[in-house]
């Protein structure tokens, strides 16, 4: 294979035709950068450098097919261009990884939110806690500062069976209401 490549560096361009359809796929990931990609913006904002490259490894695929034996003179030109066709293909190649990550991404975050109220629960039985609210549960869970993870956690906990909501808290300042209190299913202390 070695002997086959060119020792000088290759040039590859892109068709005005591609470069079309890379800006429309650009855009696209973009748009979808605030919507279903919102989860994992750092990895998808690096997908269209990483689907340029993949077009430009199907550019050079063409030029220099795998050697089944014949001795076909390969192309001598030292300038490629990627066309519509590979460009097409890279972005169907992105597409794939990309549902690929949503779903990791996805079942990684499941997997977090599970570990969380697992440990919630440990600290709910350690601290023998028949009630609590979001303040109580953000005191008693440093693992949890940003009070929209730990209102994650209450909801599954809450769907689960785990809690059940109550009233209200009191309210503290005039105007603001309280938090509601999470009745905890006396289940959790048997299970040990």
């Amino acid at each position: 294979l070695q002997e086959n490549l060119s020792k000088e560096a290759e040039e590859i361009t892109i068709s005005p035709e591609a470069e079309i359809i890379r800006l429309q796929f650009a855009a696209d990931v973009e748009n979808r950068l605030l919507g279903d990609l919102a989860d994992f913006r750092e990895w998808a904002g690096k997908i269209c450098g990483t689907t340029m490259r993949i077009a430009a490894i199907l550019c050079l695929a063409e030029k220099y097919p795998v050697d089944n034996g014949s001795n076909e003179e390969k192309s001598a030109s030292s300038q490629q261009e990627i066309n519509a066709v590979q460009m097409f293909k890279a972005i169907r190649i992105a597409n794939y990884y990309i549902e690929h990550a949503k779903a990791a991404f996805r079942r990684m975050g499941v997997e977090l939110l599970n570990d969380r109220c697992e440990r919630v629960i440990e600290i709910i039985k350690k601290q023998h806690l028949t009630q609590l609210s979001l303040r109580d549960l953000m005191r008693a869970c440093r693992f949890l500062p940003v009070k929209e993870e730990a209102q994650k956690v209450l909801d599954h906990l809450e769907t689960y069976g785990y809690l059940s909501m109550q009233d209200l808290e009191p309210r503290t300042k005039a105007g603001r209401p309280g938090n509601p209190i999470y009745e905890v299913n006396p289940w959790v202390f048997e299970r040990m």
